[in-house]
């Protein structure tokens, strides 16, 4: 008889046991489509006179020419400055050289779903009740 494994959750995995994830997704994407996604991590930071972080964005980008947003936050104290918008001018702008011809992300009601749509973004889905009461708004741009 064949052992039956169970999922063990693990707190704090090793970066290269998240490798191993990310290259068995590759791996398949290779067998179906011929090529690598190619997934690239984009981070920017703003920094402060002492060097501290006060602001940043993250994304990932591939060969389809998606820009994927993953987190963007602004200490409060630094808020309704422009450093929120020139996060995203700048993830977007490296993107466009790295070929991206489109953008998404996902906010969730309480957020920030008017800041993104002011700097062009629409909503295309919606997930109802997510966090409590609060909605998670899905949103795209073409870059």
């Amino acid at each position: 008889m064949k052992p039956v494994f169970q999922p063990k959750i693990e707190i704090d995995p090793k970066e290269e046991d998240i490798e191993l994830l990310r290259l068995g997704i590759d791996e398949n994407n290779i067998l179906v489509t011929g090529e690598s996604t190619g997934n690239q991590d984009i981070t920017f930071f703003i920094r402060n006179s002492d060097n501290e972080i006060i602001g940043g964005i993250r994304g990932t980008y591939n060969i389809s020419g998606w820009l994927y947003i993953e987190a963007l936050w602004v200490d409060k104290n630094y808020r309704n400055q422009g450093y929120a918008t020139m996060l995203m001018q700048r993830i977007e702008k490296e993107a466009r050289e790295k070929g991206c011809k489109n953008s998404h992300l996902n906010t969730i009601a309480f957020q920030a779903p008017e800041f993104y749509m002011k700097l062009g973004y629409q909503a295309f889905a919606e997930l109802e009740n997510f966090h409590n009461e609060y909605s998670r708004i899905y949103l795209k741009k073409k870059l």
